[in-house]
């Protein structure tokens, strides 16, 4: 995630009702949406297998555009704590947003 688009996420994810009302009682997701940037960067990255072994940082806003030459507006980021769950995808344009847990 670029810091262009972690400056337009931010605001959002720590003030999104849905978001944070997913996020209730999980107070590792809460303190996720609260850090920085440059200490998001620095956390350590996560490992997980789906059909193979991947990293990622534990708050990713990542583009749903399937072919990279052609952008999209909407990003998506996992949130996960142990087994739950939490998807978010932000519109960057209209600032839109769904979660799903």
């Amino acid at each position: 995630m670029s810091r262009a688009v972690w400056d337009v996420v931010a605001p959002i994810v720590r003030t999104h009702p849905d978001i944070q009302r997913a996020f209730i009682g999980h107070p590792r997701l809460q303190a996720l949406a609260r850090l920085g940037y440059e200490e998001l960067r620095q956390l350590p990255l996560r490992t997980y297998i789906t059909g193979g072994l991947y990293l990622s940082y534990a708050f990713n806003f990542r583009s749903r555009a399937i072919d990279p030459q052609h952008e999209t507006a909407e990003y998506l980021c996992d949130f996960m704590d142990g087994d739950y769950l939490v998807k978010v995808v932000v519109d960057l344009e209209s600032r839109a947003v769904t979660v799903t847990q």
